[in-house]
């Protein structure tokens, strides 16, 4: 008896810890330039005045990292900072996944929070397909999600706090249809929050993503991500062209098994 078998290609991944080269030779730091992991472009500003990136770790923040060593920080410095990088091989049906923590106040109706895109562009919405995050118009009980239909609140169980947390998010979508579906774990409970809809567009792959950290409140204001990796899924035309030869092989096994 044959089984088929389909699995999800990581095409990129980046878990952020060291041994790497920057642009200044430092290890366990992370700036512009920076350029770890495999499939992605390097790390790129974007927009954004007084904010940046670093490496957060126990020097930099007290232990804030999201796992391991270290995670990719990006702080606003009151303003506002966006970042991004590129996926050396775009994806139009496929899944991203990450880890990220909300450290910021979240007063002042700014956005803070990741998106994808279908490439870099000049400024956070730029491009975008699909962007989850946090807002003070939307609370901080529940996610901020924007698609074509426009924003939704995605709550996460009972969790009615999420600045601070550890969060996993799992986004499958399909850039020829434009279909998503976003799925968001509370990595302390395992409690999960999901949302379906459309994309902004259709056509074009993901070959990007974004941080963004509009969040100008004084004081220390870190988005925090880690574990960020792209995985391809085979089209339905090629699991189809699949499953018609598994049909074909063991109808040739069972035929000469029985001669």
């Amino acid at each position: 008896m044959l089984a088929m078998c389909v699995q999800a290609q990581v095409v990129a991944t980046d878990d952020y810890e060291s041994p790497y080269t920057t642009p200044n030779g430092s290890a366990g730091d992370i700036s512009y330039g920076y350029n770890g992991g495999s499939g992605f472009g390097a790390l790129t500003y974007v927009s954004g005045t007084a904010g940046g990136v670093f490496a957060v770790n126990n020097a930099s923040t007290g232990g804030r990292q999201l796992d391991g060593n270290q995670s990719l920080g990006e702080f606003s410095g009151g303003n506002s900072q966006v970042a991004g990088r590129t996926l050396n091989s775009p994806l139009s049906i496929g899944n991203f996944s990450f880890d990220a923590r909300w450290d910021i106040s979240n007063t002042n109706n700014a956005f803070t929070g990741l998106n994808i895109d279908t490439a870099l562009g000049s400024g956070l919405g730029a491009n975008e397909l699909l962007s989850f995050g946090l807002t003070s118009t939307n609370g901080n009980g529940s996610f901020l999600i924007t698609d074509s239909t426009g924003t939704h609140s995605v709550s996460v169980g009972t969790d009615n706090e999420l600045r601070g947390g550890s969060f996993h998010f799992s986004i499958n979508f399909n850039t020829t249809s434009g279909a998503y579906t976003l799925t968001i774990t509370d990595n302390s409970n395992g409690q999960t929050g999901t949302e379906s809809g459309s994309l902004d567009s259709t056509g074009t792959g993901v070959g990007a993503f974004k941080l963004g950290n509009l969040d100008t409140d004084s004081g220390t204001q870190n988005l925090i991500v880690d574990n960020t990796v792209f995985s391809a899924v085979p089209e339905p035309s090629s699991l189809a062209l699949l499953g018609g030869s598994s049909i074909l092989i063991a109808f040739f096994f069972l035929r000469r098994r029985k001669a």
